[in-house]
């Protein structure tokens, strides 16, 4: 018969190894206000951007097509044209955001041009090390040698006693 700690230390083990796995991140909000007498709000997800692709999601009044604007302070400039959602009063755009630092970002989610657009900045951070995504695989024989090694000395010990 097994001890329940061994069986509860067993299951918190592969419940951590488990837990790193998952990938979920809902965004930050950069903006919320009010434009032409409608309330909207400005995603951004990653909560923290780095290098790469950083959604945009306007969540408000749609009066025409949705476009973002982002500009460096080195001079670069990235443009995107939101795609409309299931969801009534709500645009997602991709944004391939290609260097660190800081972006200002134009949203205008009427249509009209600068006079009524969303104005905020985003700070991008450096990418990540690529060994970073396989961290888990590269790491995962240590909780399992440690398995190995609790059940050879619990057999050993099954067998010394007999």
């Amino acid at each position: 018969m097994r001890s329940p700690r061994v069986i509860l230390t067993c299951a918190a083990l592969i419940a951590s190894v488990w837990s790193t796995s998952v990938i979920a991140d809902g965004g930050a909000v950069v903006w919320m206000g009010e434009r032409s007498g409608t309330r909207g709000v400005v995603l951004v997800a990653p909560a923290s951007p780095r290098v790469g692709e950083v959604e945009i999601a306007w969540i408000g009044a749609i009066e025409g097509e949705v476009t973002v604007v982002a500009a460096h302070d080195c001079g670069a400039v990235v443009f995107a044209s939101c795609a409309r959602t299931r969801i009534r009063d709500e645009v997602h755009g991709i944004l391939p955001l290609s260097r660190a630092g800081v972006w200002k970002v134009e949203l205008d989610w009427d249509g009209a041009g600068a006079g009524e657009s969303v104005l905020f900045d985003i700070i991008v951070d450096e990418p990540l090390p690529r060994w970073t995504t396989l961290s888990m695989y590269l790491f995962a024989w240590v909780p399992m040698s440690l398995l190995g090694v609790l059940a050879a000395s619990r057999s050993l010990g099954a067998l010394r006693v007999r």
